[in-house]
């Protein structure tokens, strides 16, 4: 049983860094959401023939990978035309767009934290359960060990649903944002969002799309300015993380207690032989405080007896046993001189009435 406590610790502390590896990394580990696909724009220019008649000409760039990759704190976008890549905190005032985006990560971010927080909860509950394999409070330490792997998995759970939920709406929020508050500020995902039917851009899912320009000539149909294909839109890594940690920790915590539920009952059940030996022993050392205590008590009472023994003879010493034996015998002397008077007043009342008569 030990060695599974070990195990549930150890996976608990990967589960704690790598969560905060999840939120904190700049690499592929912090990455929670991704968009890519392939872009090809196209430009319009107005040619001017011999005969000066004006004629407008399209023309196509060459295809060339994009991508926006959201980390927690920031997010990073990739133009494969240029091959540059920017980065944008959501909380900078270079951002003006991340404002549902910034509010979102905020909140993921906590239970994120809440996560790990737990999970390095569960390794400590594993240690101190394993150091108590044959003391006290194994019974409690093995429950708490249940309760705080629950919380992990609750909490990983509702980690990933709430980003589930909310992270495409936020994308969504701000990109209208762009459209409607900000004039002349050029769409980020553009198409990706505003080009999908309903509820289409969600949390996973593959598409196409065209993006399109006002025409020269009032009343003309709008231009194709950009074509979108292999558009592409998934959760991350730092998302799965999260998810797979949860359940290794959380989950696999309840399961190995409940492989060796046998085993550990046997050793409570031995635990509780020993807490109820240990309760008898503590009871007998009581008692015998208590008979101890009597004893002294006694011992003080035979103490206070002798002295007083003692006292009595040192008093008894001084005694005048010879004067008693005089007052002894003058005590006899008169009860014989009174047992006469008496015979002497019998015979005198019985002479009286013989006169009398």
């Amino acid at each position: 049983m030990k060695e599974q406590l070990q195990q549930i610790q150890a996976v608990a502390v990967v589960t704690f860094l790598c969560v905060l590896i999840s939120v904190h990394s700049d690499g592929d580990y912090g990455t929670w959401f991704v968009v890519d696909g392939v872009k090809q724009e196209i430009t319009y220019t107005d040619v001017t023939d011999s005969n000066g008649t004006i004629t407008t000409e399209m023309s196509e760039s060459d295809d060339y990978k994009f991508e926006f990759s959201y980390y927690l704190n920031y997010y990073e976008g990739y133009n494969g035309a240029t091959l540059t890549t920017d980065s944008f905190a959501y909380s900078s005032t270079e951002c003006l767009d991340c404002t549902n985006q910034d509010e979102a990560a905020g909140n993921i971010k906590l239970l994120a934290y809440g996560t790990a927080i737990f999970a390095l909860s569960v390794a400590y509950v594993a240690n101190n359960s394993a150091k108590k394999l044959h003391s006290r409070g194994l019974r409690s330490s093995l429950s708490n060990l249940k309760y705080v792997a629950i919380l992990v998995l609750l909490l990983g759970i509702l980690t990933g649903f709430l980003f589930y939920t909310t992270w495409p709406e936020a994308l969504i929020e701000d990109e209208r944002l762009i459209n409607i508050d900000q004039e002349g500020v050029d769409p980020k995902l553009g198409c990706i969002v505003d080009g999908q039917p309903p509820n289409e851009f969600n949390f996973y899912n593959q598409g196409t799309c065209e993006e399109y320009i006002p025409a020269p000539v009032k009343g003309d149909s709008d231009l194709i300015s950009a074509r979108l294909t292999s558009i592409e839109w998934k959760p991350g890594i730092g998302f799965f993380i999260v998810i797979i940690g949860s359940i290794l920790t959380g989950g696999g915590t309840l399961y190995i207690l409940g492989n060796i539920d046998e085993e550990w009952q046997a050793i409570l059940k031995k635990q509780e032989l020993i807490e109820r030996q240990q309760d008898i022993q503590e009871s007998e050392v009581e008692r015998n405080k208590d008979l101890l205590q009597e004893f002294e008590q006694t011992e003080q009472s035979l103490k206070d007896a002798e002295k007083t023994i003692e006292e009595v003879r040192a008093s008894a010493s001084n005694v005048d046993y010879d004067g008693i034996e005089d007052l002894e015998n003058e005590l006899d002397r008169l009860t014989a001189l009174n047992q006469s008077v008496n015979t002497l007043n019998n015979s005198l009342e019985s002479k009286l009435k013989t006169a009398r008569l």
